[in-house]
């Protein structure tokens, strides 16, 4: 008699199966790009996205910050912190972190950007940046260092915190005179995802378009070629 057989694949071989593989400077290029395209289109929440960490509770803590840079040949993403914030030293402490940026126009654009891989730039780089900060975020540098660190709770209350500024801004700091000197707890974040969830909105049927990318592992540094494993998502 003849035996016929039947294999039935895994889910993890159905996954596997459903895959494209594609590289480090394709996905972040193609955020740049949505990026690009939100700023043009005046998205109020272009500049910025939410940063997730976690505490040392274990309790997930977002708040949002400014988008400084993408990098599509290294596949990094640059924040600037201060180092005696409670981001960055939860993330010193845990290292996991979470961006989610959504932009709604010109079309609903959402990322999730995770990893758990981060460095810092070092001081003369961060020096170079120093002078593209808005002055606002040198004097609050500056703050952070001569009177209270970032998140604490105002001795004074907010209207002295907001007469110190003042004082900073027309007097000591004033437009033509000295420059606010570099303060070493400015700190440039440079985050390395190995996952990103790309989520395209449809008002329309709800049908989102979703697509998760998780970095492969490398014998050497990502040098924009670097592979991802793609699949679409249920939405």
């Amino acid at each position: 008699p003849v035996t016929s057989t039947s294999t039935t694949m895994s889910t993890a071989e159905e996954e596997a199966a459903a895959a494209v593989v594609v590289k480090t400077k394709d996905i972040f290029a193609q955020f740049q790009g949505d990026w690009a395209r939100a700023k043009e289109a005046k998205d109020p929440n272009a500049p910025f996205c939410t940063l997730a960490t976690v505490d040392d509770r274990g309790a997930p803590k977002t708040r949002t910050v400014t988008l400084r840079e993408v990098d599509a040949d290294e596949g990094t993403v640059l924040l600037f912190v201060n180092e005696a914030s409670p981001k960055f030293r939860q993330l010193r402490s845990s290292s996991k972190f979470e961006l989610l940026t959504l932009w709604t126009s010109p079309t609903m654009t959402q990322y999730r950007i995770a990893g758990s891989t981060w460095s810092t730039l070092d001081e003369d780089d961060m020096k170079g940046q120093w002078k593209f900060k808005p002055k606002t975020s040198q004097l609050l540098d500056y703050y952070y260092t001569h009177h209270q660190p970032q998140s604490s709770v105002l001795k004074g209350g907010r209207q002295e915190f907001l007469d110190t500024m003042r004082h900073l801004r027309e007097e000591e700091f004033a437009d033509g005179g000295k420059d606010v000197p570099f303060q070493p707890i400015a700190t440039g974040l440079v985050l390395v995802p190995s996952e990103i969830e790309q989520w395209r909105g449809s008002v329309t049927d709800r049908l989102h378009e979703r697509y998760l990318y998780q970095k492969m592992p490398l014998a050497d540094k990502d040098d924009g070629n670097g592979e991802w494993r793609k699949q679409a998502l249920v939405p």
